[in-house]
């Protein structure tokens, strides 16, 4: 069974209370239900309601009968005697409660909504522009800023967002239906929320991995070079912990030094590092100046001096 026919079902049983309202609903299934003269209603408990219905607000119940129309059987709803036709009446209710019975009409009998797992969109198909305009205003009226679309002979009036689809069920009446619309709702926004951050944590995982294996080759380019010995006291730990623990951020990184160095710090080392493998690469065995040493041991002269020795 569609999510469609389950919503329809429900709103089947939701019977108006106020005369008017009833009469309201009835006129919405008679405008967009009715094909050739009489409705053709293909679930049974909808045409209970067109029976109740027409016998509440008219007095009598319509004509019904049952067609097969393959392995299934369709209600052939005759026309009830008392409502007008499109364009005789005054238009669509506009007061709040028969104003909602007539959209829960309209949606018996012309409307469609997509099942939950597979997307937010809800839809009414009515015959005319003008009847299209018409509904388009009720719905906003309920603060539902629907859109309408047309296709081929038929205009669409919709409902694309989640959260707006969920309200037109709930003013429709169809509070099972919402029940579970939004219990799937939810579970395929955690899934999503869940596939983001997956996503975001591979990303910067191989961002991680990518930088670590730049500053490894780093490390091993100023080894092969003989440049070891002469880097910074400061160099030579993030180099070491680098190359013993490749696959740790730059955080996790400058906890592992003694004492701890910030984040903001390891990167700083790490840039210097790059340098010298530069430098390296270049074909410079040079020593770094004094601007160079004061940047990593701030003003200690001793370990300046003593970098400096040979």
């Amino acid at each position: 069974m569609s999510f469609t026919v389950e919503v329809k079902e429900e709103l089947a049983h939701v019977m108006p209370s106020r005369p008017c309202c009833r009469r309201a609903e009835l006129l919405a299934l008679w405008w967009y239900g009715r094909r050739q003269g009489s409705w053709l209603v293909e679930n049974a408990a909808i045409a209970r309601k067109v029976v109740r219905l027409s016998r509440g607000a008219l007095g009598e119940p319509p004509r019904v009968e049952m067609v097969r129309a393959g392995r299934h059987y369709r209600f052939l709803v005759a026309p009830p005697v008392g409502l007008p036709a499109p364009g005789e009446a005054d238009g669509a209710p506009r007061n709040g409660c028969c104003r909602r019975s007539f959209l829960r009409g309209v949606f018996l009998a012309s409307g469609w909504v997509a099942d939950p797992g597979r997307g937010h969109h809800l839809e009414l198909a009515l015959p005319s522009r003008e009847a299209a305009e018409e509904v388009l205003t009720l719905l906003r009226s309920e603060e539902l800023p629907a859109r309408m679309a047309r296709r081929q002979d038929t205009y669409l009036v919709y409902l694309k967002d989640g959260e707006q689809v969920s309200r037109f069920l709930i003013m429709a009446g169809a509070h099972g239906s919402v029940m579970r619309f939004e219990n799937v709702r939810a579970l395929k926004e955690v899934k999503n929320l869940v596939n983001r951050l997956v996503n975001a944590e591979t990303a910067n995982l191989g961002k991680v991995v990518d930088a670590s294996w730049r500053q490894v080759e780093d490390v091993r380019v100023i080894l092969a070079a003989g440049l070891w010995e002469r880097l910074p006291r400061a160099l030579q730990e993030v180099a070491l912990a680098r190359l013993r623990h490749p696959e740790v951020s730059l955080r996790e990184l400058g906890e592992i030094l003694q004492p701890p160095v910030g984040k903001s710090g390891v990167n700083h080392r790490l840039r210097r590092l790059h340098r010298w493998a530069e430098r390296a690469r270049a074909g410079g065995c040079e020593e770094p100046g004094q601007q160079e040493l004061t940047e990593v041991y701030g003003n200690d002269t001793r370990c300046c001096k003593g970098l400096k020795e040979d």
